[in-house]
């Protein structure tokens, strides 16, 4: 009966029907005892029905009980060496499990990451209210994924001139806020003309100028009719009385006033481009880079953008 129990243990455990240390254990401990008895059994029984001359009555010899603890013994040999198999097989089948479970879990993650591009919109002002006293991009930094449009408006009110350039990389794109008699901060004079609004497309589009108020080879054409900026403004344009409105992404700069004296003005641009490649482009101030009004466009790599070419705009 111990021989029985401890082989079907020992068949679970390595089958893994009933897998688990105490299985293990109890298949090691009964299989062996069980064969050892049995043979010991049969053994005895043998020797009552065929007792020795010598001896005279039906006892089993030394040599019986010791080729009794031989069976055990290999018995134990046999069971340890299949079950040893067995646990190698199964820690082998849960090391592929879990690397499969991993890499699962890792192709999820890498999917996930890819996204649909979006329109996102950023309002940039002009501000020199950190410690240095200067002038500055407020956010100085904005993070997209690859394929995003992203909508630009740069707003100020001071009297000196500002732009937001890119010139790195693949971005080439320019808002130019410069009305007449603002202050050139490079020169130390004041402006003598407006940036011109009167371009085409085409010739705005024919490289950053310090002529035009918006041109650059990254600037998106005006669609018709012209898309919304997605980030309400308050009184831009100027109304009276102020309300919350949306501005129409036109690849314009409106300017609303200008006193020198009072030492304010109103002006902004509207323009968007799409974020075809991924990296870390800087976007700076013509007149004020110098003094630190720089910040950084991060485009974040799209694993979208590898199946969705078109969409990103990295086809021609």
């Amino acid at each position: 009966m111990l021989a029985l129990v401890g082989m079907f243990l020992f068949y679970g455990v390595f089958v893994n029907v009933t897998p688990g240390f105490i299985a293990m254990l109890s298949a090691l401990i009964l299989l062996p005892i069980g064969s050892g008895v049995l043979f010991f059994g049969a053994a005895y029984r043998g020797s009552l029905s065929a007792p020795s001359v010598a001896s005279g009555g039906g006892t089993t010899s030394s040599s019986t009980v010791w080729a009794a603890l031989a069976v055990a013994v290999v018995a134990i040999l046999i069971a340890l060496a299949s079950l040893s198999v067995a646990f190698q097989a199964q820690s082998t089948a849960n090391s592929n499990s879990g690397v499969s479970a991993v890499s699962s879990s890792l192709n999820a993650a890498l999917a996930s990451l890819g996204v649909q591009p979006k329109t996102v919109a950023y309002k940039i002002d002009w501000c020199n209210t950190d410690n240095t006293g200067q002038d500055r991009f407020c956010p100085n930094q904005i993070v997209v994924n690859q394929g995003d449009i992203v909508q630009i408006m740069f707003i100020h009110n001071d009297t000196d001139a500002h732009t937001f350039t890119l010139a790195t990389g693949y971005y080439n794109f320019q808002i130019n806020d410069s009305m007449a008699g603002m202050h050139n901060f490079v020169t130390n004079a004041n402006i003598p003309g407006s940036c011109s609004n009167s371009g085409t497309f085409a010739q705005e589009s024919a490289g950053v100028s310090g002529v035009y108020c918006v041109s650059g080879t990254a600037l998106m054409p005006v669609t018709s009719p012209a898309t919304n900026f997605v980030v309400a403004q308050n009184g831009v344009p100027t109304i009276s009385p102020p309300s919350i409105q949306d501005v129409p992404v036109d690849n314009l700069v409106h300017m609303i006033l200008l006193n020198t004296s009072a030492g304010y003005s109103e002006v902004y641009g509207v323009a968007a481009f799409q974020a075809t490649q991924p990296g870390i482009y800087e976007f700076f101030c013509h007149y004020h880079v110098s003094n630190g009004m720089f910040g950084y466009l991060v485009v974040l790599p799209n694993p979208y953008c590898t199946s969705h070419a078109t969409a990103c705009g990295t086809t021609s």
